[in-house]
């Protein structure tokens, strides 16, 4: 088997093949690289469902007396709605001699008009609170 000598018509041949091969090469790298994978979707995220009930005025003293200290006393209250409204309240609170924590936790609360923020959400997926709609 003899090859043929290596001419200008052979290394043209054979330039132009790498050539193609290296175009073809460079198409399918820039195609993948360049393909990007489809967008993520976030999950989805629910609002915390409805407490079933909402704490007294007594009931939200007993979460503070019974809390170890007052940070988990406000996390706790933070758990329910208040069944009262807070800011005629607060001197009552401050009589009863809460922590200068919880006071503040509950003047803060009170600023916050909650009959304007979005209804509480049914664990069954119904809304309570269309009247704030």
């Amino acid at each position: 088997m003899t090859r043929a000598p290596i001419g200008p018509k052979r290394s043209a041949s054979l330039w132009a093949a790498g050539a193609s091969l290296g175009h073809a090469s460079l198409a399918l790298t820039l195609a993948l690289g360049c393909a990007s994978p489809p967008p993520a979707r976030a999950p989805g995220y629910e609002p915390p469902p409805a407490r079933a009930r909402a704490l007294t005025r007594d009931e939200v003293w007993a979460e503070v007396q019974a809390s170890p200290g007052a940070e988990q006393a406000i996390a706790r209250l933070d758990l329910f709605p208040f069944a009262f409204e807070l800011g005629p309240e607060l001197p009552w609170f401050e009589a009863q001699g809460l922590p200068a924590t919880v006071l503040d936790y509950l003047r803060k609360r009170s600023r916050i008009d909650w009959a304007s923020l979005r209804g509480d959400v049914d664990p069954d997926g119904g809304d309570l609170d269309e009247g704030t709609r």
